[in-house]
């Protein structure tokens, strides 16, 4: 890397502990439970979010994508994802925009994640990542796993070698260099995606549902290694690089209705996440972007301290069900109640949220504007200008609603 660029980085570096150690940010970490596994979640999701009552205001967030940024910045996806020294300096940038200009209600961590990709758990399983220079990478179509003798190929993988291990400990030592002397942590990713997610791409959707109507039990056993990986990557991550163990998050964006139905859900799924929480002791994040209202009752048996409530998710159903034992993040549609909604259908969709909270006697939750991918190039600044209005209409609520509780 150039001369030019590393004093680029340090210079960020710098301007990134002076906001993370600034009045603002102190304020802000206020807002969350900070989860011992930091940003493992995802890299702009914040933690859980605390009972309002205690914090004084209920957190709101707005969480552009990747793309956004390559739109306002010029560089490449492929860039961001396969070179450590351009994560770098592009994530310390989003970082510090997000902090300075939109400033919503996401602090700063002590931490540098390295997130890879949605698809960085199915690198272990043989599936390549293909990249682009304007999106995320996506997985190759490739079936890995057919009949019984597939499963055993994955019964014990090296981790620094295989799929995207090596590209993954690249990153830890590239970035660890310059961060070195900082304060800040490097974190490898964890291995977030559920197992249903995961052997979905693996064996195709058509081929999974076919083969558990003729053998349930391969597409248990499948699962079940599916985890064996998962548990074993975060031993391995642990033991190396000393990434905490904790309660685990989980991201299961197949999981929804009618992609799977609650039968399929309760037989198949539910199993294999209820060996997970045994192993971690909760979820400490449980998300997906579907709907997932009929499988409420059913995943209303794990323990779940964060729940994401996705932006077609019936919140009602959501919060009757768990109650205040799990914080919420509450997520509206990224394009019909942000980027192409006027100031009163983002107004209708905040009452909603807030009147639905309220009714139900819920205490700790967060509202989000995530998924915000853009629509287009050339309608940047018209998108960041609709992501500052929500965000502007949201606060102005939220003060109402906490106002009003403080009154009663």
């Amino acid at each position: 890397m150039e001369a030019k660029n590393k004093e680029q980085i340090k210079d960020l570096l710098n301007e990134y502990l002076f906001l993370y150690h600034s009045k603002r940010n102190k304020k802000l970490k206020k807002y969350w439970k900070e989860k011992p596994s930091g940003f493992a979640v995802n890299l702009f999701r914040p933690d859980e979010a605390r009972n309002f009552q205690n914090t004084g205001t209920i957190p709101v967030v707005v969480n552009p994508c990747e793309t956004i940024f390559t739109y306002l910045y010029g560089y490449s996806l492929k860039d961001y994802y396969t070179d450590p020294t351009v994560y770098l300096e592009m994530y310390l940038r989003q970082r510090i925009d997000q902090f300075n200009i939109i400033r919503d209600d996401s602090c700063l961590r002590d931490e540098i994640p390295i997130w890879l990709g949605s698809y960085y758990e199915h690198s272990f399983f043989n599936i390549k990542s293909i990249y682009s220079d304007t999106e995320t990478p996506r997985p190759e179509f490739k079936i890995v796993i057919s009949e019984r003798k597939d499963l055993e190929k994955f019964q014990n993988i090296d981790f620094a070698t295989t799929g995207h291990g090596p590209l993954a400990i690249k990153f830890y030592e590239i970035i660890s260099d310059y961060t070195e002397g900082t304060g800040l942590k490097v974190t490898m990713p964890y291995y977030n995606r559920g197992p249903f997610g995961i052997l979905s791409i693996l064996m195709g959707f058509d081929k999974l549902f076919i083969k558990a109507y003729d053998d349930s039990d391969f597409i248990k056993d499948a699962i079940s290694i599916i985890n064996k990986v998962s548990i074993d990557y975060e031993k391995w991550i642990n033991k190396v690089y000393g990434s905490p163990l904790g309660p685990k998050a989980i991201y299961n964006d197949d999981v929804s209705c009618p992609i799977l139905s609650p039968d399929f859900y309760k037989t198949f799924v539910f199993p294999a996440e209820k060996e997970l929480e045994k192993k971690y002791g909760s979820f400490s994040y449980w998300h997906s972007c579907g709907n997932c209202n009929d499988l409420i009752p059913t995943i209303k048996k794990l323990k779940i301290e964060s729940m994401n409530v996705s932006m077609v998710g019936d919140l009602d159903k959501y919060t009757k069900a768990f109650g205040n034992n799990t914080s919420y993040e509450i997520c509206v549609h990224p394009i019909e109640e942000v980027l192409n909604a006027s100031p009163i259908k983002m107004s209708m969709k905040l009452d909603n949220i807030l009147s639905t909270c309220d009714k139900n006697k819920i205490k700790a939750f967060s509202i989000m504007a995530s998924a915000l991918e853009g629509t287009g190039r050339k309608n940047i600044l018209s998108d960041l200008k609709r992501m500052l209005t929500w965000l502007e209409i949201a606060r102005s609520k939220v003060n109402e609603y906490v106002s009003m509780k403080e009154l009663k």
